[in-house]
């Protein structure tokens, strides 16, 4: 669908992508607060871990996938409509 967009318009569709994903990002990263509190006095069953450390990936993995979907943003800012952007 794209590839058949103007420029201009293939880039604002692009960066409300963008912004809805990294919207949705910072809530996962908001709401792995309150895990993380709770977590602090959990322990793991079976490996006795601390579960905090569990309801870190969220945010750790959450804070990376938002940085990616800016570098692609960026990467894609010039010719948003590649279809060779995939495999490069």
């Amino acid at each position: 669908v794209m590839t058949y967009m103007p420029i201009k318009m293939a880039r604002i569709l692009n960066l409300f992508i963008a912004i809805g994903c990294v919207g949705f990002l910072v809530v996962v990263i908001v709401g792995a607060q309150p895990l993380m509190m709770i977590g602090q006095f959990e322990t793991s069953p079976a490996m006795e871990i601390p579960m905090w450390t569990m309801y870190l990936c969220l945010t750790v993995g959450s804070v990376y996938f938002a940085i990616e979907v800016i570098l692609l943003l960026i990467q894609r800012w010039d010719d948003p409509c590649s279809k060779n952007m995939a495999q490069e």
